[in-house]
């Protein structure tokens, strides 16, 4: 089944270049050069990425990236961005996109960046269906609780990991802590990204 990918750019002509070098690789791909018509086609549409421009009239790729992943919280998304907002496009990156290109895009750097990109979302995918089957031990599974307040525990870790709010984790040393955040992590849409634990 052929990946289906989206590129949006408030410039027609630069949409449609990395289209044509995108469906060289076998993509389709479907371009869009607003980013409320992007939107409203993702409403009915699932796409494998949005590669999108950051700075646009309207929304930028930022703002375009945080409305996408309400209608599709696992869309992975690649910015491109002119020579001056690459610190923007870094900022971005913290904000949930996957990686950007600059432009003049290179067309090889830009097949290479999305053929990870679709092998990153490929791996966390696989991963959340293996973690779905039954027998899959998560870490919560690994430890024997048999009083109600650590029960308890239990279904708020759960609970917090289908949620996009931060969470505060807090106990004395040695409580477990750390073992609570990795559950969190794996048990959230987030498990194919990193998990940073900090002393």
């Amino acid at each position: 089944m052929k990946t289906r990918l989206a590129v949006l750019d408030d410039q027609p002509r630069m949409a449609e270049v990395l289209a044509l070098v995108l469906r060289r690789d076998g993509h389709q791909v479907d371009t869009f050069t607003g980013p409320v018509a992007f939107l409203d086609a993702l409403a009915d549409q699932v796409y494998d990425l949005l590669l999108t421009d950051l700075r646009m009239p309207v929304l930028d790729g930022v703002q375009v990236l945080t409305r996408a992943r309400v209608l599709q919280p696992d869309l992975p998304v690649v910015l491109i961005t002119a020579h001056g907002t690459v610190r923007t496009a870094v900022d971005a990156m913290k904000q949930g996109a996957v990686d950007f290109l600059q432009k003049p895009v290179d067309n090889d750097h830009c097949r290479a960046v999305v053929r990870r990109a679709l092998e990153h979302t490929r791996l966390t995918r696989s991963h959340r269906y293996l973690q779905a089957q039954p027998g899959h031990r998560g870490p919560l599974d690994e430890l024997v609780v048999e009083s109600p307040a650590m029960h308890a525990v239990y279904d708020r870790v759960r609970r917090a990991a289908r949620g996009r709010a931060t969470v505060l984790i807090q106990g004395e040393s040695g409580t477990g802590k750390e073992r609570v955040a990795r559950a969190v992590h794996f048990y959230s849409p987030r498990v194919g990204g990193p998990f940073e634990a900090v002393n």
